[in-house]
């Protein structure tokens, strides 16, 4: 017979182990109810999370290859006459390109011509009506700007801008970069010569300066990449 000290002491002791017994049944019962929940959500956290960790690295890739990238574009032109037996001809229209990339352009190829059509230029023209001048195929290292063969527009052509008459310097340069499933490149540019100033009655004379040559842009064909409307045509 247990004196009343141990009595004491015993029945304490059960109460805990109901109230622990208690406890962990609904421990067990709460964890069954989490789980089927908990998974679904763990796996969409992660989901989420693998989908924003792409489309981070994404974005960096992108903004590495449009920084690496080939990107050709124009400078100029400058303007030298063309004088043949102390007469001048007319003048030469000179153009460089310029690799801003960090990295190559290759399978270069471009055309450039010199235009005179009977209506003036706009959107939706097909080019491909034009006179075209001769191709060129080219490579351009990283940082580097060439010289194109220049556009030679007679004087009395030039003479004729002042009576209404179109005159207009065009071309094209598609081209690819280094980096692999990158899409071709394209180019685009497109002046009308305007006006024609001279400093004197006699245009064929070397001492004869042309005192302004005025060529605003197209209001077509000056553009780069997809935003060209022929984009598909040139870089098929």
């Amino acid at each position: 017979m247990p004196n009343e000290k141990n009595a004491g002491e015993v029945l304490p002791r059960r109460n805990n182990e109901g109230e622990e017994n208690k406890w962990m049944q609904q421990s067990k019962r709460l964890t069954k109810a989490i789980l089927p929940i908990f998974f679904p959500i763990s796996a969409l956290l992660t989901a989420i999370f693998t989908g924003l960790l792409y489309q981070v690295n994404d974005k960096a890739n992108q903004v590495s290859l449009d920084t690496q990238r080939a990107f050709i574009s124009l400078i100029g032109p400058s303007m030298v006459p063309d004088i043949k037996d102390n007469k001048v001809q007319g003048i030469n229209f000179l153009w460089s390109v310029n690799n801003s990339g960090s990295t190559p352009a290759i399978n270069g190829i471009g055309r450039d011509s010199v235009a005179t059509p009977m209506t003036e230029i706009r959107s939706g023209f097909n080019f491909d009506e034009l006179p075209q001048g001769q191709q060129h195929r080219f490579v351009m290292g990283p940082k580097v700007t060439l010289t194109m063969d220049p556009l030679n527009v007679p004087l009395d052509t030039l003479e004729a801008v002042e009576r209404g008459k179109h005159v207009y310097l065009w071309g094209w340069i598609t081209y690819s970069d280094m980096f692999k499933g990158t899409p071709r490149r394209l180019t685009e540019f497109c002046y009308e010569i305007t006006s024609v100033k001279w400093a004197g009655p006699d245009h064929t004379s070397p001492d004869t300066k042309v005192s302004g040559v005025f060529f605003p842009p197209c209001a077509t064909h000056n553009c780069y990449d997809k935003d060209c409307e022929d984009y598909d045509k040139r870089t098929q």
